[in-house]
């Protein structure tokens, strides 16, 4: 197979900053909450934010601030 999948989401989303500041206990809590919603209307709704939202989900273990800001 040869060729690209079309994605909603920029080609920002897929990196990751090292030197980001990492998000508060509570930040962090609401940063899984919301990614848990996604991950939600992805399943039910919205197939085609999949590849974004599985990019998110791998950062919910230690977010920082640059994953709240891809959240928005």
């Amino acid at each position: 197979m040869s060729g690209e999948s079309s994605s909603p989401a920029g080609n920002h989303l897929f990196t990751v900053n090292p030197d980001a500041i990492p998000l508060s206990a509570s930040e962090s809590d609401r940063y899984h909450h919301y990614v848990a919603k996604l991950l939600f209307l992805c399943k039910c709704a919205r197939p085609d934010i999949q590849m974004s939202v599985a990019f998110l989900i791998t950062r919910v273990k230690k977010p920082d601030q640059d994953d709240i800001k891809k959240l928005s």
